[in-house]
């Protein structure tokens, strides 16, 4: 319902927000880290024809991300090392929030669970977007993921699986049981394996 969909996006925008500012000191003085420094080595390795995996160089460490992922922080050369890692870690707090609010609204009665639950993923958005990770983002796609399952939309569901699995391939274990779930969802498995081609392209 729209509503509800409007309530979601509010509390989204609110929330995305203050987690980036919250962090936004800490990341103006300390800049890129180890992480997005290793980020922007593989993503250079791919675009000159090179091997995103070879040992890293100094101050780096070794590219273990799909190819998507070096395609995916490539493209975002144009801003600048220093803006691209705030323009990363904004986009985590987004996607992230956005998955929960899928989820959870602060205006409805919650259970002592539903707060645990809360707590340990609010954790899990700070380390990650202080150590410029990943993590949330694709904590936030699967929650998108699963809730467009619980909404009955399947062929969403498989794209934003897609998505999260080539930014770390764990996902793909959880799209598998999804997929092959009885009886196997061919709506599902259709947009997750058609999709795998077109991002990483």
């Amino acid at each position: 319902d729209l509503t509800l969909r409007k309530k979601q996006i509010c509390q989204c925008s609110f929330l995305s927000v203050w987690s980036f500012l919250f962090v936004l000191p800490l990341l103006l003085k300390g800049g890129p880290n180890i992480v997005t420094l290793t980020f922007q080595e593989g993503a250079d390795r791919f675009f000159q024809g090179q091997n995103p995996y070879a040992l890293p160089g100094q101050d780096t460490d070794v590219f273990h991300y799909p190819p998507f992922f070096a395609v995916l922080w490539g493209v975002f050369d144009i801003l600048g090392i220093s803006t691209k890692v705030l323009f990363w870690v904004f986009l985590n707090c987004l996607i992230f929030w956005l998955g929960i609010s899928k989820w959870w609204l602060f205006e409805r009665k919650q259970t002592p669970w539903a707060w645990f639950f809360l707590i340990c993923t609010a954790v899990e958005l700070d380390i990650s977007v202080r150590y410029q990770q990943s993590n949330a983002l694709v904590t936030g796609l699967i929650l998108l993921a699963l809730a467009a399952i619980r909404d009955r939309q399947m062929g969403r569901a498989g794209i934003y699986f897609a998505v999260a699995t080539h930014i770390k391939v764990f996902p793909v274990f959880l799209a598998l049981i999804v997929a092959f779930s009885f009886p196997v969802n061919w709506s599902f498995l259709g947009s997750f394996l058609g999709a795998l081609p077109i991002v990483t392209g």
